[in-house]
């Protein structure tokens, strides 16, 4: 089968006899587009002892192990995926704050 037979435009059907096709925006769907599968959770908004805690930890450790990330996890009842981006902008703000060396 020759390719350009199948992407020819030549071979669509009268254009004039489809109907055109009419979108609307539905505005009670998010970005108009439906939350299927569930991954997104909504934002961990840790408390002020809990900071103070993972603060504290962040100045011993930047780089908390899997089992000290588990730790912390359990103690605050969120998963170890939160406290692993915490840590993660906590460096980046660190990173932000400190002053460019040469």
């Amino acid at each position: 089968m020759n390719i350009s037979s199948i992407i020819s435009p030549f071979n669509f059907p009268d254009r004039t006899s489809v109907q055109p096709r009419i979108f609307f925006y539905n505005p009670s769907v998010k970005d108009n587009k439906q939350k299927t599968d569930g991954k997104n959770s909504p934002r961990r908004a840790f408390t002020a002892r809990q900071k103070e805690e993972l603060n504290r930890f962040y100045m011993r450790s930047p780089y908390p192990s899997f089992e000290e990330r588990e730790q912390l996890a359990s103690r605050f009842q969120t998963s170890s995926r939160h406290i692993q981006v915490w840590f993660q902008n906590q460096r980046s703000r660190w990173e932000k704050l400190s002053p460019i060396t040469d």
